[in-house]
């Protein structure tokens, strides 16, 4: 796991900040979201950890499941569960959105697939720096209201 963090304290309440753990088996594609997400919203940025795999991100949040308020999965990783997986198994505890361009048998233009699998939303690759600003503004709004349940 690589963990990339801004200096917040812990006593600091962070609920605002986006907390996102990003599951995503190509390091180069994590380095890509988070340059981009520093750029456009760096100062509503907690923490953007790297996972290498479903099951390590699913892990991370049963763990702990206040340190993120978002996780950002791959739609496919090489090993263990993909991001369809790790949304049923999250969904309840907190938003889950898949970050793909395409996977075999999961259309993921279809929003009410996506939203039947757990999913809060999509983010599609190849990112692009208004694409990332859209989704990390959403997010920020979904997470508000999953904070008022």
């Amino acid at each position: 796991m690589s963990m990339i963090e801004k200096g917040v304290s812990p006593e600091i309440k962070t609920l605002s900040m986006l907390r996102i753990a990003v599951a995503d088996d190509e390091p180069a594609i994590f380095k890509v979201f988070y340059r981009l997400a520093q750029a456009v919203a760096a100062e509503k940025i907690a923490v953007i950890d790297q996972y290498n795999s479903g099951d390590e991100v699913v892990n991370a949040v049963i763990e702990n499941p206040t340190k993120y308020n978002l996780v950002l999965t791959d739609g496919q990783m090489g090993l263990g569960k993909n991001g369809v997986e790790v949304a049923r198994e999250l969904k309840d505890i907190l938003p889950v959105y898949l970050s793909s361009a395409g996977m075999p048998n999961f259309d993921i233009d279809d929003s009410k697939l996506v939203k039947e699998a757990g999913f809060s939303g999509t983010l599609k690759k190849p990112y692009s720096i208004g694409d990332v600003r859209t989704f990390l503004a959403f997010a920020r709004v979904k997470i508000a209201q999953v904070a008022e349940i």
